[in-house]
């Protein structure tokens, strides 16, 4: 199962998102995913420059050891930009 998540700051995560509903709801639908058997289960964060690129460190942490595969869609663009390639 794989599930979008930008950013563990609510405000920004509706604002990149345009959705109503919470970090929090996600998370929790995770676990319950998680909880059922669903497995495994994989978390694509989009990185945007600039917007939620702080928000690496924090994602990767909440889902270290999590059973949780946390993947950077577009962030290999933004490297390969910032390593001047």
């Amino acid at each position: 199962m794989t599930v979008s998540l930008d950013a563990l700051d609510d405000a920004l995560f509706r604002r990149m998102n345009d959705a109503d509903f919470a970090v929090a709801d996600v998370l929790e639908s995770i676990e319950v995913a998680h909880a059922a058997g669903l497995t495994p289960m994989k978390v694509n964060m989009v990185v945007k420059r600039g917007t939620n690129d702080a928000e690496i460190v924090p994602m990767a942490r909440h889902f270290k050891g999590s059973g949780t595969v946390l993947r950077f869609i577009e962030i290999w663009t933004w490297v390969l930009r910032t390593a001047g390639t």
